[in-house]
């Protein structure tokens, strides 16, 4: 009997061998498999996926797209293998901004060091990211388009009182702000042909609930601009509509006229100088 049992347990480990090697061979297999039925698995998405290491994270990682322009100008006397260095450590989106930032030469010889590989030094990827921070951030960084910005996000009633009391803090520095804000008295420097290409992409049911509160000047123009059954629609609308209080309205019309305008459908209003 113990004669018996020996051969019998070299058969069942020897079974259980093959099929370990078996089910090992299927699944390497697998990705190539349903490849070839036009399927992906999980195996298959473990083998495609670039690999990723834990826990590293590159030096100049933190920079952004909007950030690229301002760093290439710094960069602008460094060698293409220094630009180069510091593209291959930034967010791949970060590094296309800056690339395209650069004039075309020094883009190409960028490019070309990034094809050869190079060693890099933490310390100086450290210390090139302290340079850079530190002529980025101690760069002037208000400008009157960004003041503007914030004031067009402001309700209409805030924004005109907002403006007014810039001009009276600074009459100079008050007047390029205000020429970045579209304001009632802007409107009316809108050409027939600029109230008729907003007609063309603004709905008539869209401006109707707005007319009835609008300054007579304003509505007068809008009123002209659309022809036809919208002239018709436009009207009827109008007649069955509330209104929205005058500055509401103005400040809704207003906010179509920056959209369509920042699209380039229709002209910027001018500003109106007093």
């Amino acid at each position: 009997m113990p004669n018996l049992v020996y051969p019998v347990i070299f058969v069942a480990i020897t079974a259980l061998s093959v099929a370990v090697v078996c089910c090992a061979a299927l699944w390497l297999m697998a990705p190539y498999l349903m490849r070839r039925a036009g399927l992906r698995g999980p195996a298959d998405e473990l083998i495609s996926a670039p690999r990723e290491f834990p826990g590293k994270k590159d030096i100049l990682s933190d920079f952004t797209p909007g950030q690229a322009t301002a760093i290439a100008s710094m960069l602008a006397n460094e060698t293409a293998a220094d630009i180069a260095l510091v593209v291959s450590h930034m967010r791949r989106e970060t590094g296309l901004e800056l690339l395209k930032a650069l004039p075309a030469g020094q883009r190409a010889a960028a490019l070309l060091n990034l094809a050869a590989p190079q060693a890099a030094d933490p310390k100086l990827l450290r210390a090139l990211k302290r340079e850079i921070e530190d002529r980025l951030y101690a760069a002037p960084d208000g400008n009157p388009s960004k003041a503007a910005e914030y004031l067009s996000a402001m309700p209409y009633r805030e924004r005109k009182d907002t403006v007014s009391e810039i001009l009276a803090l600074d009459a100079g520095h008050g007047a390029e702000i205000r020429a970045g804000v579209i304001m009632e008295e802007d409107l009316l420097n809108m050409s027939d042909d600029a109230f008729s290409g907003l007609a063309s992409v603004t709905a008539p049911e869209d401006v109707a609930p707005l007319l009835p509160d609008l300054p007579e000047a304003i509505r007068s123009r809008i009123e002209a601009a659309y022809t036809g059954r919208s002239a018709k629609t436009l009207k009827k609308k109008t007649a069955a509509a509330s209104g929205k209080g005058r500055d509401a309205s103005l400040d809704e019309f207003i906010r179509m006229v920056e959209k369509f305008s920042a699209q380039g459908l229709i002209p910027k209003p001018k500003p109106k100088v007093k």
